[in-house]
């Protein structure tokens, strides 16, 4: 988390410039951290192992919004394959950029819908779309983990 949060400061610090594409490659895999984060720590509310709790969704909400917010600048070119980083992004990112940014627009809208939940049973309505939007890209966006 310590690492995760110096990657945050560093890119606002920087303006959200990425100087190279390793840098985006970090900054992206820190928006992927958070977001998986977020989805874990609400996972177990959805599966009922944990009672809801209204606090959960906004603090996730926050935490993906700052990691992820300057997702567009997140793909240069230079950033497809960097030496030293473990990147999952598929190439079909750059190839079919139209339908990269049709499943990343669909991703943020469905994020920006969960972010206004309040009750338990919005939450469990719409995790599930949020859910559906996150699949939509790593499906064809995304290569397998090792």
């Amino acid at each position: 988390m310590k690492k995760l949060l110096w990657i945050l400061a560093l890119t606002v610090m920087t303006g959200h410039a990425f100087a190279d594409g390793g840098s985006a490659v970090i900054a992206r895999q820190a928006c992927m951290k958070a977001s998986t984060s977020g989805f874990n720590a609400m996972l177990a509310m959805f599966k009922g192992e944990k009672p809801y709790d209204e606090a959960v969704v906004p603090r996730a909400m926050s935490n993906i919004d700052i990691a992820c917010s300057d997702w567009d600048k997140f793909w240069p070119q230079d950033s497809k394959s960097v030496p030293g980083l473990n990147s999952h992004a598929d190439a079909a990112i750059w190839t079919d950029a139209a339908g990269f940014k049709l499943a990343a627009d669909a991703y943020f809208a469905a994020l920006k819908d969960f972010s206004g939940v309040h009750d338990a049973a919005g939450f469990k309505a719409k995790f599930v779309a949020l859910g559906q939007a996150c699949s939509g890209c790593h499906q064809k966006f995304r290569t397998p983990e090792n």
